[in-house]
C-alpha cells in the first residue's frame, strides 16, 4: 500500500505519513509533475496548489518633487548659501538675447513663486556655477525657511 506525507509519496511507509490508495498515489505522482503539493491535513490526503510566491517589495515612491518657493524663500536660500542677489542680477544681465534677458528680469523681480522645473532656474544656476544637485539641495533647504 502506498503512503503519503506532507509533500511526499512513497510505496514504503513514511514516518508521520498516512496510507493512501493506489489511485491516490497515481494522482499524487501526476499532481507533483504538474506542480501540485501533497498535503495531509487532519489525516486526509489532498493535492493542493503551491503557495503563491512572495510578492516583491514595492518600489519606493519617487521622492516628492521640490515644491515651489516664495520669492522670499528663494532669495534667503541664495544668500544663506553665499550667493549674492547682485550675482543673480549679473547673470540675468549677461543673457545675450534682449527679449530673453527682459523676460528673465521680469521673472526675477516680479514672480511671487518660483518652480524648480522652470528653465530659468537651471540657466541662472549654471551661470552661477551650480550643478543641478546643488540647486536641488539649496531648493530643499530654502523650502524650510
Amino acid at each position: 500500500m502506498p503512503w503519503a506525507a506532507d509533500n511526499r509519496v512513497s510505496t514504503s511507509p513514511i514516518e508521520g505519513g498516512i496510507e493512501i490508495t493506489e489511485a491516490e498515489y497515481q494522482a499524487a505522482l501526476e499532481g507533483i509533475m504538474e506542480g501540485k503539493i501533497v498535503s495531509i491535513e487532519g489525516g486526509v490526503f489532498a493535492l493542493v496548489d503551491p503557495p503563491a510566491p512572495p510578492q516583491p517589495e514595492p518600489e519606493p515612491p519617487p521622492p516628492d518633487p521640490l515644491r515651489p518657493l516664495t520669492s522670499r524663500q528663494l532669495r534667503l536660500g541664495l544668500v544663506l548659501n553665499g550667493i549674492s542677489l547682485s550675482s543673480v542680477e549679473a547673470a540675468i544681465d549677461a543673457i545675450e538675447d534682449p527679449t530673453d534677458r527682459e523676460v528673465a528680469r521680469i521673472e526675477w523681480e516680479y514672480a511671487t513663486t518660483f518652480e524648480r522645473s522652470h528653465p530659468l532656474v537651471n540657466q541662472i544656476g549654471v551661470a552661477l556655477g551650480l550643478t543641478p544637485e546643488q540647486i536641488d539641495d539649496m531648493w530643499a533647504e530654502a523650502a524650510a525657511l
